[in-house]
């Protein structure tokens, strides 16, 4: 269960702002010790926010809390800071600050995002913080950008592993695992943009990811090193849109049964849609994955799926 409350206030010239973030969840599972317990956090980030020539700022502090059996119970602080500074108007505007969050989701979004994660994972709400900057603006009415970096700490990122600490769980059934581990990333990243009318568009777009565990000095397993892509959209009048995306995803360093770390290969996805539509309540929409039917493993024993259609 989620609530999420939007509020904001005038003090004099400036805008308070005050949004209210908690969520609470029931940890279940057939094979599960802990399912009779529940995670709950909870993220109060109030700011103060103005402009003064052009220049947007907003100051204020995330008061986040997380609890419940196994979970961190420590407050956490991350400052809120965020700056847009436009240098020149619609073409460069330099961005910067600092910001942080809680992840608790829940159990189901973490199988989501690992199809293969074991009945005795352990959960836990995620809490991170960040220092980000960069450029963006227009080059063109066609051509837009932006180019920055972020530096993070995670308090405990959820890094997939196989074999899982909990494999001698008699209930368990060998799948990936969880471990959630403290961890420093710094990623640089950038976009292009391309627009032409409402007819095409185009994303370029890439990312080189360094990250590490703190407690050990080593890569955060099943973690792409570098992704970079291409996504395309075309609408052929009022009926047909046409999409399509190219992404290469760098090698990921894991351990094997032995317990010794080795990479995982790059690999290219490859997927395109179409879609039509009939009238406003009627259409019709074909997806394709994978078209090139790579059958590299995502995470460690566990291909990814072959081509497929929907």
């Amino acid at each position: 269960a989620r609530a999420q409350l939007e509020s904001a206030l005038p003090v004099q010239n400036l805008v308070l702002n005050l949004p209210l973030n908690f969520s609470i969840n029931q940890l279940t599972g057939s094979a599960r010790p802990d399912s009779s317990q529940v995670a709950w956090a909870g993220q109060f980030s109030p700011s103060l926010a103005d402009s003064i020539k052009g220049v947007r700022f907003r100051f204020g502090l995330n008061l986040i809390f997380t609890g419940g059996p196994n979970q961190k119970t420590l407050p956490y602080f991350p400052p809120v800071i965020h700056v847009e500074v436009p240098l020149v108007r619609n073409v460069l505007y330099l961005y910067g600050g600092m910001d942080g969050q809680v992840d608790n989701m829940g159990m189901r979004a973490r199988v989501e995002a690992v199809p293969f994660l074991s009945e005795t994972a352990k959960y836990e709400a995620i809490r991170s913080s960040s220092i980000y900057g960069g450029a963006t603006g227009r080059w063109s009415r066609i051509i837009g950008y932006r180019f920055g970096g972020r530096f993070a700490t995670w308090d405990n990122y959820p890094m997939v592993v196989r074999p899982d600490v909990d494999f001698g769980v008699l209930n368990d059934s060998g799948r990936v695992g969880m471990q959630y581990v403290k961890v420093t990333s710094i990623e640089p990243t950038g976009e292009l943009t391309f627009q032409f009318k409402q007819v095409w568009d185009l994303r370029l777009h890439g990312v080189v990811r360094y990250a590490l565990q703190d407690s050990t000095g080593k890569p955060v397993y099943h973690l792409p090193k570098y992704e970079f892509g291409a996504q395309a959209r075309a609408n052929f009048g009022e009926k047909i849109r046409l999409d399509g995306a190219v992404v290469l995803r760098g090698p990921r360093t894991t351990l094997n049964g032995l317990m010794q770390e080795y990479e995982l290969p790059a690999f290219m996805d490859v997927r395109l849609g179409a879609q039509y539509r009939y009238n406003s309540q009627l259409d019709a929409v074909i997806r394709i994955d994978n078209l090139l039917n790579q059958r590299a493993e995502w995470w460690m024993g566990y291909p990814v799926q072959g081509i497929r259609a929907n």
